[in-house]
């Protein structure tokens, strides 16, 4: 808003429209490291801050010094924050690359989709700002100009909504709201495998087990336990439960009830009029007591609110 204002005293007509688009482009860089849902809000408020400290004085410069200097004073306005970016981007993303092993985590998959929006925006604030950098410049036709400008302003107004939702944008909000939920329900730290051959082979039969798990659903059996699922998985019960553990952050016990939970959700979504006993029953659990224990674990509230909330037509909330 600062750097539009100034553009806007200056009142450069063959010049106004391309130097607010480069105004709107810098915004949404100074946006896009605005804190996301994963992220240390110091260290971003504090990388936003010092990036808008040096923007503006540069965007009052590109408005009242002399017109030789003015040219200077627009390149800088857009190239620092590009450069700022590059830094930003190496200092906190190098860390991320060099741990493959952190992709296998719950824990990191928020954190990977945050970081992987935030070089797409930034890829496209780029170029915006580059184009209108040129179109001032040289004085570009104003349907140029302006085509720019309706661009830059598209973007920084999403990253305006992003920054106030913590939002990611090119994740859907249901698949935010599931890898959160997955996210708050882990209990424990998550290990990592050792070697890279055996994270690739515990990858291969997680993902083996969660299809089990979603096609057969052997855990609505309330007896349903490690021996069978390692019977099932051709493999022993130290191993399964290892790789539970790794890359869900649960024992087996509280990895099957999440799944008994979420049926149980699925069930009550589909027919809220269904008593507590009954959908115990039905989603694999011995007792009324120990589905409200694992309700309140990995739902963060009773059945019973539960309940009320999705009668009263409430936003739904779904584990995983």
């Amino acid at each position: 808003m600062t750097l539009t204002v100034f553009d806007l005293v200056a009142a450069d007509d063959g010049r106004l429209v391309a130097n607010l688009a480069a105004d709107a482009a810098v915004s949404s860089l100074v946006l896009l490291l605005m804190p996301a849902s994963e992220d240390k809000k110091s260290l971003n408020l504090k990388a936003a801050c010092t990036l808008s400290a040096v923007i503006i004085p540069l965007g009052l410069g590109s408005v009242f010094l002399p017109r030789r200097l003015t040219a200077v004073a627009l390149l800088c306005k857009t190239a620092v924050p590009q450069l700022f970016w590059c830094v930003f981007a190496l200092s906190r993303y190098r860390r991320h690359f060099e741990d493959m092993k952190g992709v296998f985590k719950n824990s990191s998959v928020m954190k990977s989709a945050v970081d992987f929006s935030r070089l797409f925006f930034f890829t496209i604030g780029l170029w915006i700002s580059l184009y209108a950098t040129m179109a001032s410049l040289f004085a570009a036709h104003p349907v140029l100009q302006w085509m720019l400008f309706v661009l830059a302003l598209g973007l920084d107004v999403l990253m305006l909504y992003a920054s106030y939702t913590k939002r990611t944008i090119l994740v859907s909000r249901k698949m935010e709201g599931r890898i959160k939920d997955v996210i708050s329900g882990s209990l424990r730290p998550v290990c990592g495998p050792s070697s890279g051959d055996e994270s690739a082979s515990m990858s291969r039969l997680y993902s083996k087990i969660l299809k089990y798990l979603d096609t057969r659903k052997p855990f609505l059996e309330p007896g349903f336990d490690l021996s069978e699922m390692s019977f099932a998985m051709l493999t022993n019960k130290s191993y399964v439960s290892r790789c539970i553990n790794c890359f869900s952050g649960r024992n087996f016990c509280q990895f099957i009830n999440y799944y008994r939970i979420r049926y149980a959700t699925e069930l009550w979504r589909k027919n809220p009029r269904l008593k507590v006993s009954d959908v115990a029953v039905r989603s694999g659990f011995s007792s009324v007591v120990s589905f409200n224990m694992a309700f309140r674990t990995n739902m963060n509230e009773n059945p019973s609110t539960y309940l009320s909330r999705i009668k009263s037509e409430a936003p739904m909330k779904l584990p995983g």
